[in-house]
């Protein structure tokens, strides 16, 4: 008996349930226990693997998941609880002199005997703890327990949230984890305020008791308190950098690490709005929004707010030489922000051209075969010097308006000098002493609103950055962690009543196509380019979405599952796909954890491509570069056949899989995979390749128009028998 949609959406909500409910008992669990949340144990479920995950999710920031299907391979029921939690994982080593002193991430890592255990970072950084669900034990890693830990352990990267990520979201989803560190950071600026504010005070006290008074003991005494003042203020400058700087790494790790995984999960149909390097480009612009807040910003930004401290200091001596200095620094903001507004145009259009031009780059790069071949090579330097000329013009002009303001303070400075020192000899004179504690306390706050103006020159080019990132940021992913994991399949495909255009007022593309696929089926899909065969491709891959009808894998409708889940399952080779730069078994297993070298060399076999293989100097380590230019196009298309059967999919999508194929290569390929006996789905223009197709399907401006087998179909005469002719002409 197989479920219903409503049964897979009613044990989702189940599951979704759980999960929240065991994040809540967490949170109780932590607030009984008095402990943090970076080292608080979990409510433990049973299950050793699933309580570990638990714990390092928690710790990691991610909602937990609460169950893992019954599975022999502990990999993967533990791909099934980081896709439950929408978390994205690798394998890292653990073989680094005395890793377990660093407690940067939460891992997920295993005893020799198997047995999986957590490791937690230290609340102060400086290390791990070990949990360990079995025993219900938590002690501190050390050589001796990292000595009976395997070699290789897991880390887990939080998601963002399945929603559209504002700015301030994404703060949000930064700073996660740093309470403390922005803790730290808000104390220490604060006791460096209070601290730097001794300096003024002491100055005049100094000028105005103790040095008239002839008072060599005092006048050492604080001698004494302005150096031990002046080293504690550099103390804690010195702690204020490293604690921005844990803050700075944290956040660019997670934010860098979510943002791609975003990316990953977008709808196919985004990627047409975008080329490959402006893409690029847009995507690493997270990390450099933050290089670019962090780096100065953030720093000047708290030195300029408590020296406050010295600005009120100002109206304690003369409230009409504080509204100066408040004036005088206004000016200084002013300037600040009006250069800054112009440099921030110049460098909205400097960004774009750096994307435009960095897509330009990656497409002559990758082209280079097919220009050096057309004696094109002036036309792709004229192209590619024509947009590097504009984006250094402008790179120009954002430098100059830089350089104005850094004249501007330098000068500004001397001028409202000038403007105080006027200013005292006008009102009621000061005594010595006043004046030097108001000079200094001036000095220091004036200091600071300058470098806080510079400061707000490197920030604001994080907005041209984030305008670019925003559209990645807003538009939705494949949802996963809400939809039902997929049975696995038997080969059954049903294309219920399809109808698809791609765009609301654009013609339709495929009109209520109709097909029922067997398991084990080979099914062939032909007709005219412009058909609506690759779309229908397309909607099996759940890479768009039908205007009406739907598609049901062994009775599971596409719309309810987890699309990587469905796409994990089917091996798949497009028209133009594309080889992954690296080794050959990269291209052959993928990063699956489950397929080994050989299983790489199987999959070559039954493509027939082990032989060429073998001849080459490094076998199956050779690197193939980008584009794959040192393989031939027979080779690229066998390569891509054995990378979709490595895995024994039960479903396998060839679109023109071995147009590029001579008759011997062919045969074996189709010997190959009809042994594997999956349901074979394959698009075709060369027909003597689908001649023993079980059903062949004709599409002729996006309907069904003929079904049947090879013979019956050349017999009928219709629109298979008349491309067949063109064929044999």
């Amino acid at each position: 008996m197989t479920d219903t949609p409503l049964d897979q959406r009613l044990q989702d909500k189940a599951r979704a349930d759980g999960r929240m409910f065991a994040s809540s008992i967490g949170d109780l669990a932590q607030v009984l226990a008095g402990q943090a949340a970076d080292s608080a144990v979990l409510l433990g479920t049973g299950d050793a693997l699933v309580d570990a995950c638990r714990q390092v999710f928690r710790a990691a920031g991610i909602t937990p998941a609460v169950s893992a299907p019954a599975a022999d391979d502990p990999i993967q029921r533990l791909e099934s609880l980081a896709r439950q939690a929408g978390a994205a994982w690798r394998v890292v080593a653990l073989t680094g002199r005395d890793w377990w002193r660093d407690g940067a991430m939460p891992l997920l890592a295993f005893r020799k005997d198997g047995g999986p255990v957590a490791l937690l970072p230290a609340a102060r950084g400086d290390g791990l703890w070990l949990w360990d669900p079995a025993a219900g034990t938590r002690v501190r890693l050390d050589a001796q327990q990292a000595a009976g830990l395997e070699t290789q352990a897991f880390v887990f990267y939080r998601p963002l949230p399945d929603e559209r990520i504002t700015l301030w979201g994404l703060a949000r989803f930064a700073l996660r984890g740093s309470g403390r560190d922005i803790t730290r950071l808000l104390l220490l600026g604060a006791l460096g305020g209070v601290l730097g504010l001794g300096v003024p005070v002491a100055t005049g006290a100094l000028i105005n008791t103790v040095i008239p008074a002839g008072e060599p003991g005092r006048l050492g005494q604080f001698i004494l308190l302005l150096l031990t003042a002046t080293l504690g203020v550099s103390a804690f400058e010195l702690t204020r950098a490293i604690a921005l700087l844990r803050v700075d790494a944290r956040a660019a790790i997670g934010v860098q690490a979510a943002v791609m995984q975003r990316v990953l999960r977008l709808p196919a149909p985004f990627f047409r709005t975008y080329a490959a390097g402006d893409l690029t480009q847009r995507i690493f612009g997270a990390t450099q929004i933050l290089h670019s807040i962090s780096e100065s910003a953030q720093s000047a930004l708290i030195s300029w707010i408590f020296s406050l401290a010295s600005f009120a200091f100002l109206f304690t001596i003369d409230w009409r030489l504080g509204l100066l200095v408040a004036v005088l620094a206004g000016i200084a903001m002013a300037a600040a922000v009006g250069i800054n507004l112009l440099r921030l145009r110049l460098e909205r259009r400097m960004i774009a051209v750096q994307g435009d031009l960095a897509s330009r780059v990656f497409q002559l790069l990758t082209g280079m075969a097919k220009l050096r071949a057309n004696g094109a090579e002036k036309r792709a330097f004229a192209l590619w010097a024509t947009r590097f000329a504009q984006q250094k013009t402008l790179s120009f002009g954002v430098q100059r308006l830089g350089n104005r303001l850094e004249v501007f303070n330098a000068g500004y400075v001397v001028l409202a000098s000038l403007c105080l020192f006027a200013a005292v000899e006008a009102a009621a004179p000061l005594s010595t002493g006043a004046f030097a504690a108001f000079n200094a306390a001036f000095s220091q706050f004036f200091a600071a609103t300058l470098a806080m103006t510079m400061a707000l020159t490197n920030a604001l080019s994080a907005a041209p950055l984030y305008e670019r990132l925003r559209p990645l940021l807003q538009a939705m992913p494949e949802p996963n962690r809400v939809q039902a994991a997929p049975r696995p399949f038997t080969g059954a495909i049903d294309i219920s009543h399809v109808s698809f255009r791609y765009s609301a007022d654009g013609p339709l593309i495929l009109d209520d196509v109709s097909i029922s696929i067997r398991p084990g089926e080979f099914v062939a899909i032909v007709g005219a380019s412009g058909s609506g065969k690759s779309t229908l491709f397309r909607l099996l891959l759940g890479f768009e979405r039908p205007q009406g009808g739907a598609i049901y894998y062994d009775g599971q409708d596409l719309a309810g599952l987890d699309l990587g889940a469905v796409r994990r399952q089917l091996g798949v080779v497009l028209q133009n796909g594309k080889l992954i730069p690296g080794p050959l078994s990269s291209n052959i297993i993928g990063a699956s954890t489950r397929l080994t070298v050989d299983d790489a060399w199987e999959a070559a076999r039954l493509a027939g491509l082990d032989q060429d293989i073998r001849a080459m100097p490094m076998g199956m380590h050779t690197v193939i570069a980008e584009g794959g230019s040192v393989i031939s196009g027979g080779q690229k298309q066998r390569l891509m056949i054995a990378r979709a059967i490595a895995g024994r999919p039960r479903i396998l999508l060839f679109d023109e899989a071995t147009s590029a194929l001579d008759n011997v290569t062919q045969a074996i390929v189709t010997h190959s995979v009809r042994a594997l006996q999956a349901t074979r789905v394959v698009i075709a223009h060369r027909l003597s390749t689908i001649i023993e197709a079980d059903r062949i399907f004709v599409m002729d401006q996006g309907r069904l128009v003929e079904n049947g087998s090879y013979a019956d179909l050349i017999a009928q005469g219709g629109v298979f028998a008349d491309l067949a002719r063109r064929q044999m002409v």
